[in-house]
């Protein structure tokens, strides 16, 4: 019996048996390049953060040589080392000198020049000292897929008309459809009240804010345009007399949404430790210390000297008080630089319950800065998704070494909440 499909591309491969025969054939030239190429890997280690009794790293391998399938990367310490946390990688050998980390099923292909990035958290104590790294190309992976050589032919035609439709839908951003888009333009100078919070949220909760009548909130002018001021008084921490706090649900519950805001912090602005900013929640909403159980909050976070972070409550968290994940830039921690407007705009993508492939992507001034694919915001049981829209701007943390020593302030502008990319 002839096969068609094989006809068009040569007529002695059309009986069955032959066509078998040249499939395998063909899988197995393919098998032979994967192993014959010229692996040549080289990794680089970062540190992105440090806490008392922590720390984050950023690893980068980068293939000099052929395409290849796979990477592993080992990470050489000083001390035995305790890791509590990873992302984008497969991560062995925690409680030992030497850590192993594998490529995810995302992020092993890498042609000649490509590179893919990794991250961690560990705790430390005294005198750390940065691991040293070697790479490798990783031939179990490599099998893997090369044994998957003749269903990826036809695959290759669906990721294509994938990529078509994809391309088509994020062309057409400029004309979205906003879950929520608000910018201050329509107000006059002076102080922000309830009643206009009321009308610009629309689906803010009425029964609760922090900050709105306590007159922390004023818009102010910034030449042609109007921002949303907030205040920040000296010697407070904490969100009942410091900054604005308030919550906008949605009018249903989303599996992903992007987050795109502008905030300017006034020159000078005194960091301390660290504050909150605006971010998406779900479920349960956790912060304050709380159990992750439940739900999940993603808001922003400024650190000492204006490091920016993804800061999670979520229930696989490491630290009580929740987990940050450090804005980096080529292995760089990035900062907000005061006096000047900055867009930040984070991506959230629920995980399969139970499973670890949710992701969270953030840009800060339309460069990605974080890129989480294997996120586990859902537990076996949970069915919640993004619902909540959560204004949460303070100094803290949990105790008076958090509070500036004299009144600071921060401008926001344009916040916008879609189902489709916004600032990149």
């Amino acid at each position: 019996m002839k096969n068609a499909s094989c006809e068009k591309v040569h007529p002695k491969l059309c009986s069955r048996n032959t066509f078998a025969k040249y499939t395998a054939i063909f899988s197995l030239f393919l098998l032979g390049n994967i192993h014959s190429a010229e692996a040549a890997l080289n990794c680089t280690v970062s540190q992105t953060g440090s806490w008392a009794g922590g720390y984050q790293l950023d690893v980068k391998v980068t293939n000099t040589g052929t395409a290849i399938k796979g990477w592993a990367v080992y990470l050489h310490y000083a001390q035995n080392a305790v890791i509590t946390g990873s992302w984008n990688a497969s991560i062995l050998g925690s409680g030992s000198k030497k850590i192993t980390a594998t490529n995810v099923s995302f992020n092993g292909n890498l042609a000649s020049g490509a590179s893919a990035t990794f991250g961690l958290t560990g705790s430390s104590s005294a005198g750390f000292v940065l691991p040293t790294c070697t790479s490798q190309q990783n031939s179990s992976s490599a099998q893997s897929q090369s044994s998957r050589a003749s269903s990826n032919a036809s695959s290759t035609l669906s990721s294509v008309a994938s990529s078509q439709a994809s391309s088509k839908s994020n062309s057409s951003a400029s004309s979205r459809m906003d879950v929520l888009n608000v910018n201050f333009q329509s107000r006059a100078a002076g102080s922000y009240t309830a009643q206009q919070l009321f009308t610009d949220f629309k689906n803010v909760d009425r029964t609760w804010s922090d900050g709105i009548d306590e007159g922390r909130a004023k818009i102010v002018l910034d030449g042609s345009n109007k921002a949303l001021r907030v205040t920040y008084p000296a010697n407070i921490f904490g969100p009942a007399n410091g900054g604005v706090q308030f919550v906008v649900p949605f009018v249903k519950s989303y599996p992903e949404l992007y987050f795109s805001y502008r905030v300017r912090f006034a020159n000078g602005f005194n960091f301390v430790k660290g504050g909150k900013l605006p971010g998406l929640t779900g479920g349960l909403a956790p912060t304050g210390c709380t159990s992750g159980a439940g739900g999940f909050s993603a808001r922003n976070m400024w650190r000492t000297n204006g490091a920016v972070a993804q800061y999670m409550y979520f229930p696989l968290k490491i630290n009580a008080c929740g987990d940050d994940y450090y804005y980096t830039n080529n292995g760089v921690t990035q900062h907000f630089t005061t006096g000047t407007w900055q867009t930040l705009e984070h991506r959230l993508v629920m995980n399969t319950p139970g499973k670890r492939d949710g992701v969270i992507q953030a840009w800060m001034n339309g460069s990605l800065v974080l890129d989480v694919r294997d996120f586990q915001f859902r537990q076996g049981n949970d069915n919640f998704g993004i619902e909540n829209l959560y204004f949460s701007t303070f100094f803290g943390g949990n105790g008076q070494d958090w509070a500036p020593l004299s009144q600071q302030y921060a401008d926001f502008d344009d916040l916008i909440v879609s189902e489709h990319p916004i600032s990149h």
